[in-house]
């Protein structure tokens, strides 16, 4: 698997991000609902992150900085041909670990 920043402008991750957004809206009280579109996630202080194997997405995640030591989780979601695999385990350490990463920077 492989772990690439960015790639909000793939045709795949635009989809796949399409479908989350949907999703969310669809299964959600309007007032419960605070999920980001894809263009929702390019701020500065949104790092976002895809999951790959063999080219193929597998997941996405965003993490946005709050202030020094916080941070939110604004989005994430495996691929529906994904599901079952762990990749919202390996996405949910990843963003762990960039967290934790970026506190130990501030």
């Amino acid at each position: 698997m492989v772990n690439s920043f960015g790639e909000l402008d793939r045709e795949d991750v635009r989809y796949l991000l399409d479908f989350h957004f949907a999703e969310m809206r669809g299964n959600s009280p309007p007032e419960a609902c605070h999920v980001l579109p894809g263009d929702g996630l390019r701020s500065n202080d949104i790092s976002f992150w895809t999951l790959r194997e063999d080219g193929y997405l597998l997941g996405f995640g965003a993490l946005k900085r709050l202030e020094p030591g916080h941070g939110e989780i604004k989005s994430m979601r495996t691929a529906p041909d994904a599901l079952g695999r762990g990749v919202g385990r390996f996405l949910l350490r990843h963003a762990i670990a960039e967290a934790r990463a970026a506190a130990t920077r501030e």
